[in-house]
């Protein structure tokens, strides 16, 4: 084989690898990598948020689980939760609802679906006992 094909061959299989390590480092990074949890120790309660993957598909139901319980660690199931999503950078409004109960005592159960891709924030509002709990939970949604 003469020098100039095996040279332009060699570019070419150098060139298909970084294009293949390029496609599957960006895949694997988009690809939904596990949960994200914030903890907030607030007023006698301690509220957890956890959006169950990570990060959030746009468009489409993220779950997202919010923990309620004393200081003294019993749960709380007679709580009042909602939330809003918002885009801390942007100026499109908000997504609203509420948490309903789950099968888990002092567990509350949101579908959070982001309509654009980027950073969203949570702001989880906890009513409960005549007192009201903010909770802020960061998170990313990607397409």
């Amino acid at each position: 084989m003469n020098k100039t094909i095996a040279g332009k061959l060699s570019i070419l299989l150098l060139l298909t690898l970084a294009l293949l390590y390029i496609w599957l480092h960006h895949w694997n990074r988009d690809a939904p990598t596990g949960a994200e949890t914030t903890v907030a120790d607030t007023d006698g309660y301690t509220v957890e948020v956890i959006m169950e993957k990570a990060p959030a598909q746009l468009l489409k139901p993220n779950p997202l689980t919010i923990r309620l319980h004393r200081a003294d660690g019993q749960p709380v199931s007679t709580a009042k939760i909602s939330y809003e999503l918002f885009m801390p950078s942007m100026f499109c409004g908000t997504v609203s609802g509420e948490a309903a109960p789950a099968t888990t005592p002092g567990s509350y159960q949101a579908d959070a679906v982001p309509l654009m891709t980027g950073s969203w924030v949570a702001d989880i509002t906890v009513q409960v006992d005549g007192q009201r709990l903010q909770v802020k939970h960061p998170f990313a949604a990607i397409r």
